[in-house]
Order: C-alpha cells, then sequence, then structure tokens
C-alpha cells in the first residue's frame, strides 16, 4: 500500500486506514463493492466506483 494510504483498483483510489501503511494487503471485488484485507482479516470496504475517470474513494472502514 502507497503511502498516501490509497490503493489503485483500476484507476480508482480506495483508502485504507493509515496504520497500514507500507503493508501488503489483498483485494476482493465485487460488482458492487471493493473489500480491502490484511492477514485474512477485512480492514476496509468501499462502495465499487462507477465513474469512468480516475476517482479517489474516501474513508468507509
Amino acid at each position: 500500500m502507497s503511502f498516501d494510504y490509497h490503493i489503485e483498483v483500476n484507476r480508482h483510489y480506495y483508502s485504507v486506514p493509515y496504520g497500514y501503511v507500507g503493508q501488503s494487503v489483498s483485494v476482493k471485488i465485487t460488482e458492487s463493492l471493493v473489500q480491502i484485507f490484511h492477514d485474512h482479516q477485512r480492514i476496509a470496504v468501499h462502495e465499487r466506483s462507477s465513474v469512468s475517470d480516475v476517482n479517489y474513494v474516501g474513508q468507509n472502514f
């Protein structure tokens, strides 16, 4: 995960809790959600963005 506590998924940037900066995370993408996991524990969930351009999605932990 990057220093600005966002991950990129298909040109959209989803926030992750700051405490996970620099750590590896995994992502599960469904039609409507982006879920972010660390050590098999969900640490963030966001509605999947449908905007056609680059988009930042805020905190929703």
